[in-house]
């Protein structure tokens, strides 16, 4: 009898299974268990359909015929190997069988897996087979080829002795025999080749299985939507304490360097010209040429003036990108120099006029370009609505109007500039006199 849940034959602490041996009844551990149903043969706990499902697809004669059909000797022999892989594997798929029958729960998706399991079993049995034949063929094949060789040396000897029939009989017979029976050398040989291909397919079944689990991959669209294969977007987060620091500046330069061909003077040269000289000649056609020489002159004077208003905005935005990578330059030496890389990200306490000065210091960039083209092309419009000589007038106040406009908003920008400044300061003295009363406790 069991104690305390031991194993009547091991001592282990588990005695949840159970043998009939002889018209006794034992309560054994798992490893008991399995080693009485290996050397049994089949396992008595699994349910009879079950059996009868496996014997049918392994093409094995059922209990319930009348007829027993003869098994050859390699066939018994084959059955009755108690340490085949083969048997092995039913008994594993005897034991789930009856381990998922007897769970009530789930039982439709235990069936599948079930079922599953079966094929994949019956599967791997019938690659092992086609895999032994193939090479009993080849080795076949290879032994005749041998003794026919053989044979034919046999039979060249016979022809060259005197009793002929005899000499061709016994090389035929040696032949046959040879053909029927493998030798024992063969034999191990083949059982050799075979356990090495079985060993190279199961090491690359378990590589693929390695890999498959490294890389699993989902086929229900409505995981793939938030599944880990779903490629996020590229990260711009500020990655560093500097990043945080001069994203501003860097942000500014980029914003600048956008507008360095369209603000450029040459540019504005080529472009007031072509307007300069389309007015012209439409004047020449619908009024005279003295009205068109006339506006000619005064927009190629409205012009040279603009191109030099516009090559001293184009200074101005170099200095205002230079002055932006000379704060970045400030930071960078600044993080240089700390000593640890603890850094706090300092915030304003007025979000609103922080804003505020970003979007003048980029409509400081915009407004002019949109007054310089809006002033050129208002100036044509005017020429022919109004009075022929506007155009000039117009177009150098337009270019005028875009300095003036840029010196207001970027006025706003820096005072708001100034003004964070200066807050930012402020923290930045707090919390060092913070640190020092810290580090002077902890003395």
């Amino acid at each position: 009898m069991s104690k305390n849940g031991a194993c009547e034959l091991c001592g282990l602490p588990d005695n949840s299974y159970t043998i009939e041996d002889a018209g006794k009844v034992f309560k054994v551990c798992k490893l008991c268990h399995d080693g009485f149903v290996e050397k049994q043969g089949a396992d008595p706990s699994a349910p009879p359909d079950i059996i009868e499902q496996l014997i049918d697809e392994m093409d094995m004669p059922s209990s319930a015929d009348s007829k027993v059909e003869t098994l050859s000797p390699e066939q018994m022999a084959k059955l009755l190997t108690p340490s085949s892989d083969e048997r092995k594997k039913l008994y594993a798929s005897l034991r789930k069988a009856a381990a998922l029958k007897g769970d009530q729960k789930g039982i439709s998706a235990d069936t599948e897996d079930l079922k599953r399991d079966l094929l994949q079993v019956k599967e791997e049995i019938e690659a092992e087979k086609r895999l032994k034949e193939e090479i009993e063929e080849e080795k076949r094949q290879r032994v005749m080829v041998e003794n026919v060789k053989s044979v034919a040396s046999e039979l060249e000897d016979a022809v060259n002795s005197d009793n002929i029939d005899r000499s061709v009989e016994e090389a035929m017979r040696k032949l046959m025999v040879k053909s029927k029976s493998p030798s024992e050398k063969e034999q191990e040989q083949l059982d050799i080749d075979i356990k090495a291909k079985r060993a190279e397919e199961k090491r690359i079944a378990a590589q693929e299985k390695a890999l498959k689990a490294a890389n699993p991959t989902i086929d229900d669209e409505r995981i793939k939507i938030t599944g880990p294969e779903v490629e996020l977007e590229k990260d711009r987060r500020p990655k560093t304490n500097f990043d945080v620091a001069t994203k501003e500046h860097v942000g500014a330069v980029r914003f600048i360097e956008a507008f360095k061909y369209v603000m450029h003077p040459v540019v504005y040269a080529v472009f007031a010209g072509i307007v300069t000289l389309a007015v012209a000649t439409v004047l020449m056609i619908i009024m005279s040429w003295k009205e068109a020489v006339i506006d000619f002159f005064a927009g190629a004077g409205a012009v040279a003036l603009g191109f030099l208003l516009v090559w001293y905005m184009k200074r101005k935005f170099e200095m205002d990108r230079r002055t932006y990578l000379l704060r970045i330059r400030q930071e960078q030496i600044a993080f240089d120099s700390m000593t640890t890389s603890c850094y706090r990200e300092l915030k304003t306490k007025y979000p609103i006029i922080r804003g505020s000065g970003w979007l003048m210091s980029r409509l400081a960039v915009i407004l002019p370009v949109v007054i310089i083209i809006g002033g050129t092309v208002a100036a044509v419009i005017a020429t022919f609505l109004t009075v022929w000589w506007i155009f000039a007038p117009v177009a150098l106040g337009a270019t005028l109007g875009a300095v003036i406009v840029y010196y207001i908003f970027k006025f706003i920008a820096d005072f708001i500039s100034y003004k964070l400044d200066i807050e930012r300061n402020q923290q930045i003295m707090q919390q060092s006199l913070l640190d020092l009363l810290s580090m002077k406790k902890g003395k």
